[in-house]
């Protein structure tokens, strides 16, 4: 009778290992190229900004001017976008700003873009004191958000942002929609670097979100339920705290648990 012997080998770990070394491979590239690549873009993108914002002053009253209103809008967003892929900074700022305005300046780029798929962008914006938040990274903060909501809403939905201060101490920014939700499992990975479960998702917005207002103090919930829509609730410390090291982190800390 022939004898066999059955080697059995675990390769999940090496599995594991290499799922986090091809992650980390990633994180390092981007860490690389995403400085040079986001100022390569913003200067173009803000004299295209400027031009437009010139004819449309011009073309005031002549049938031009709707369509030059709606390049605007576009270039407006796309630079929302760029914010929003260096959103890794913190919040707070050395001095004050005017952030209601800030976010309802991002609400009124957004609403615009998602009219044309048959969703409202509702803003519940109170107006408040100036406060020490940078009114870039709150708009970039705000875009990520909305962008994520949007995505995820079927047509004839709403979007709604509120924003207000809950004490004098407290400020406080939700966005909840009214889309498919995510399942426990999603929701709990939802804020990782380069998770996504869209098809054509990057990954990155959520992770930089949590990763500015970590930096800043603040928290952030994800409440979603399948089927029920998401909401995102984020809480910031209007006081003074220290300041972390440097205005940017290295993008490997967002692989960090907070």
């Amino acid at each position: 009778a022939q004898s066999h012997v059955c080697l059995f080998q675990d390769i999940s770990a090496f599995s594991r290992l290499r799922l986090e070394r091809d992650r980390l491979l990633q994180i390092g590239a981007l860490h690389a190229v995403l400085p040079t690549l986001l100022h390569e873009l913003r200067n173009p993108i803000a004299a295209i900004e400027t031009t437009l914002e010139l004819l449309v002053e011009e073309a005031e009253g002549s049938d031009k001017q709707f369509d030059l209103h709606a390049l605007l809008g576009e270039v407006r967003r796309v630079k929302l976008s760029l914010q929003g892929v260096g959103v890794a900074a913190d919040l707070r700022a050395n001095g004050y700003a005017v952030i209601d305005e800030a976010i309802a300046d991002v609400v009124r780029v957004m609403a615009r873009r998602a009219e044309q798929y048959g969703i409202s962008v509702v803003a519940q914006v109170e107006a408040m004191p100036l406060l020490p938040f940078e009114p870039g990274v709150m708009r970039a903060v705000v875009f990520n958000l909305v962008d994520n909501a949007v995505t995820a809403s079927p047509k004839g939905s709403e979007v709604t942002v509120s924003a207000r201060l809950c004490t004098a101490d407290i400020f406080e920014l939700v966005v909840a929609d009214q889309g498919r939700g995510m399942s426990d499992e999603v929701k709990e990975r939802a804020t990782e670097l380069f998770y996504s479960t869209k098809r054509k998702g990057s990954g990155i917005g959520l992770a930089l979100v949590k990763r500015a207002v970590s930096n800043s103090g603040g928290t952030m919930r994800v409440e979603s339920k399948l089927d029920a829509g998401t909401t995102i609730k984020i809480t910031l410390p209007t006081t003074t705290i220290e300041r972390p090291t440097g205005l940017y982190r290295r993008l490997e800390d967002l692989t960090t648990p907070q």
